[in-house]
């Protein structure tokens, strides 16, 4: 048992967003790799429940304080030689946890680096065994603010699983149609739906058979219905529950990501999109344009332009051959991006940095 992995995770986010879901399918899939583990994160947390029954896991709960920093450390001291940190509370518990005990951190950065490079920032950086980034971008962030080379080891995709009886309803309810959307929060400055608008405005003669599906909640919904009015085609669908987004990604002919800036729910979306080998139609932001490459998965457009999504559509829709070729495309790409495979990756870096 000597050899036997062992490793604390720290996840103290209020919510669950799309970095929880990457820590989720960390330790499930370390599990079967026989890593024994152990998981601080708060007494609501839904990785309590999405993570009972996972073998060789032990989890401790933060209850109700409003500052987690200083909670459970006595609970997991001594158990590991190294805390994985996966959020930005968790970080601060694992500097903190480093300093009290000496344990060695590594801030695992599933989502877009940001961060001032303050005292504590830097000290953070320079003294964690070792820092992980999903993308490119990020670890190039990372070392040009803190003089540190981090890992890249890429997000996963969620291996989404459509309900077939429910997108088949979808597809009727739209047949004879081209379906295309975007499913995002409602944050025209991140997201762009305001460009999709234009776009649809701009083929409302060209395509007169096109449906756009807006799949998000957020506070710009009114906005948006506003510069939306006279344009029948445009329909905004609340996703007030996430079970329901493989079988609306599954029904589509189409996803577009008109995206100027985008964040981690962006990147996880499309992923899961090229997954269920859906043609896409999307921008090469910072992140994305790790896995996106024009005319191999995707056709890429200028970002938060709606003449260029407008050409883009209409190329699609007069290109099905294209639209399957992105599909097998997007599909190889996706398939770079197993959960087993960033459990592995993350396997290899703990194996080594505890080895020292």
């Amino acid at each position: 048992m000597a050899d036997v992995l062992r490793i604390g995770h720290v996840d103290l986010a209020r919510g669950y967003s799309a970095a929880d879901q990457q820590t989720f399918l960390l330790i499930r899939n370390l599990a079967q790799l026989g890593v024994e583990q152990y998981l601080l994160c708060r007494d609501d947390s839904q990785l309590i429940r999405k993570l009972k029954g996972t073998p060789y896991l032990k989890i401790f709960k933060v209850h109700g304080v409003s500052d987690p920093r200083f909670a459970g450390h006595f609970k997991i001291a001594r158990r590991v030689r190294l805390i994985a940190a996966h959020d930005r509370h968790g970080c601060n518990w694992a500097f903190l946890h480093f300093m009290m005990f000496g344990v060695s951190y590594v801030p695992c950065l599933h989502e877009p680096f940001r961060s001032g490079s303050s005292w504590y920032s830097r000290a953070f950086f320079s003294w964690a065994a070792a820092v992980v980034c999903a993308s490119q971008s990020a670890a190039q962030a990372v070392h040009e603010t803190f003089d540190v080379k981090p890992e890249v080891i890429p997000n996963s995709v969620n291996d989404l699983k459509p309900f077939k009886p429910h997108t088949d309803r979808l597809r009727a309810q739209y047949a004879g149609r081209l379906v295309v959307g975007q499913i995002a929060p409602l944050v025209n400055r991140l997201h762009c739906q305001s460009v999709i608008i234009d776009a649809a405005r701009l083929l409302e003669n060209k395509i007169p058979d096109l449906i756009v599906l807006l799949l998000g909640d957020g506070d710009d919904l009114e906005l948006l219905r506003q510069k939306a009015q006279g344009l029948p085609n445009i329909k905004f669908i609340s996703l007030k529950h996430a079970g329901f987004i493989a079988d609306y990604i599954a029904a589509l002919d189409i996803y577009i990501n008109p995206d100027k800036e985008g964040d981690e729910y962006t990147e996880q979306v499309l992923l899961d999109v090229l997954d269920l080998e859906i043609p896409v139609i999307s921008t090469r932001i910072p992140g994305v344009s790790d896995f996106i490459t024009h005319a191999q998965n995707a056709y890429v457009i200028k970002p938060g332009d709606p003449e260029s999504l407008a050409q883009a559509l209409l190329y699609m829709r007069d290109h099905p051959s294209m639209r399957r070729q992105f599909a097998r495309g997007g599909k190889r790409t996706a398939d770079e991006h197993r959960p087993e495979q960033m459990a592995l990756s993350y396997y290899q870096l703990f194996k080594r940095l505890t080895a020292k």
